[in-house]
C-alpha cells in the first residue's frame, strides 16, 4: 500500500509539473505569437514592462486603476465645452474612461436629479477614483454622491457654462421692464459691493432702458457674510418697491454706500434717503420696524447659495450666466441673441 501510495504522489506530482510546464510554454508561445503577428500584447509582456510600443503608440502601467468619468454637459453651449478641463484631467488622473452625456437627454436628466446638479459641465467621477494618488492629495475638491463623487467646480473657482436650473420668479420677486415677458433677466446684487453699485449705475440701467419693454429685469438680495449691514438695505429697497420706487432708491443706496457704511443709526439714515427721495415716509418707516422682507432676503441669499453663486453682482439672462461687472457690450449681445427668434 506505501508503494502505491508513493505511485500516486509521483503521478501528481509530474501532472503539476506537465501542467505548469504548459502555461509556461503556453505564455511564451503567446509571447512569440504575438509579436510575429503585431498583434497585442500578452500578460507576460505587460506583466513585466512598465513601457510598451506598438505601432506607433505607447501603453505606460499607472498604478492607479481605471476611473470613469461622465461628463455631463451641453454640447450646443459655447461655454459649456469641457476640453480644457478635460486636458487637465488627463494629466492628473491618466487612467480616465470618459463618456460624454448630452444634459438634454433622459440619461442626462437623471444623471443631474441624482446627483442635483445644477450647471453644466458637470464632472462625475466612479467610485475607483478614491484610489487614486491625485484623489488623495485633493479630497476636497469632490464631493460624495450616492457611490460617485463629483469635482467642485466652485472649489476650483471654474465659471459654469450654463444653469440647468434658472432662479424662481413668483409674486414677491422684484419686477421691472415687461413683467410678462418671456424673457427673465435675473440680478443678484449686493448694498454693500462696490462693483455692484458702478454695474447697477451704468450697464443694469442701460440695459432697463435699452430692453425693458421686451424682457423682465428681476432684482433679487445677494447679502454677502463680509457685508453685515448689507440684508438690512436690501430689505428696505424691498420696501420702497412697495411704493414702486426700488430703481431709484437702489441707486440712492448705492451713491451713499460708503456713507451708510460709517453711520450708527442705519435705519434712521434709510428712513432719510427714503424722505429725500419722496416716498411716503410713514408706510416706508413701518415697513422697516416691523422687518417686514427679512425672511425674504435671507431666502433669496439661500437660492443663490443653492446655485453656487458665492460673487456678486452675478445675472442670469435666460439660462445663460454673467459673473461679476460684466461689459455692456457682451450683455447687448446675449440679450440680443435671447431675443432673436430662433430659425
Amino acid at each position: 500500500m506505501q508503494k502505491t501510495a508513493m505511485t500516486d504522489s509521483a503521478k501528481n506530482l509530474l501532472a503539476l509539473s506537465i501542467a505548469l510546464g504548459g502555461l509556461f510554454v503556453g505564455s511564451l508561445f503567446v509571447d512569440i505569437g504575438q509579436l510575429v503577428i503585431g498583434r497585442g500584447f500578452s500578460q507576460h509582456a505587460i506583466r513585466d514592462h512598465e513601457v510598451l510600443e506598438q505601432d506607433g503608440q505607447t501603453w505606460v502601467a499607472y498604478a492607479d486603476p481605471k476611473v470613469a468619468l461622465a461628463v455631463l454637459t451641453d454640447t450646443a453651449c459655447v461655454n459649456c465645452a469641457p476640453d480644457e478641463s478635460l486636458i487637465w484631467l488627463r494629466r492628473v488622473i491618466p487612467t480616465l474612461s470618459v463618456s460624454i452625456v448630452e444634459s438634454g437627454s433622459e440619461a442626462g436628466r437623471a444623471l443631474a436629479e441624482r446627483h442635483g446638479i445644477v450647471s453644466v459641465p458637470a464632472f462625475i467621477f466612479g467610485e475607483n477614483i478614491t484610489r487614486t494618488a491625485f484623489y488623495a492629495q485633493a479630497t476636497p475638491l469632490f464631493r460624495a454622491s450616492d457611490r460617485d463623487f463629483l469635482l467642485d467646480m466652485e472649489e476650483l473657482g471654474l465659471p459654469a457654462g450654463k444653469y440647468l436650473r434658472v432662479p424662481a420668479v413668483d409674486d414677491r420677486s422684484i419686477v421691472l421692464g415687461q413683467k410678462d415677458a418671456a424673457l427673465k433677466v435675473v440680478i443678484y446684487s449686493d448694498f454693500q459691493c462696490s462693483y455692484c453699485g458702478g454695474f447697477h449705475k451704468n450697464q443694469l440701467k442701460k440695459l432697463l432702458d435699452t430692453y425693458g419693454d421686451r424682457a423682465s429685469f428681476v432684482f433679487k438680495a445677494f447679502p454677502l457674510e463680509a457685508h453685515p449691514k448689507s440684508p438690512l438695505f436690501a430689505a428696505a429697497s424691498f420696501c420702497a418697491h412697495e411704493q414702486g420706487k426700488y430703481f431709484d432708491y437702489a441707486s440712492a443706496l448705492f451713491a451713499k454706500q460708503r456713507d451708510l457704511e460709517r453711520r450708527p443709526n442705519t435705519k434712521q439714515e434709510l428712513k432719510n434717503i427714503a424722505w429725500m427721495g419722496r416716498l411716503d415716509w410713514k408706510p416706508f418707516s413701518d415697513c422697516i420696524d416691523q422687518d417686514r422682507y427679512q425672511d425674504q432676503v435671507r431666502s433669496e441669499g439661500d437660492e443663490a447659495r443653492s446655485l453656487g453663486l458665492d460673487a456678486a453682482p452675478a445675472l442670469f439672462i435666460g439660462d445663460r450666466f454673467f459673473s461679476g461687472a460684466v461689459k455692456y457690450d457682451l450683455l447687448q449681445e446675449a440679450m440680443d441673441a435671447a431675443l432673436t427668434p430662433a430659425e
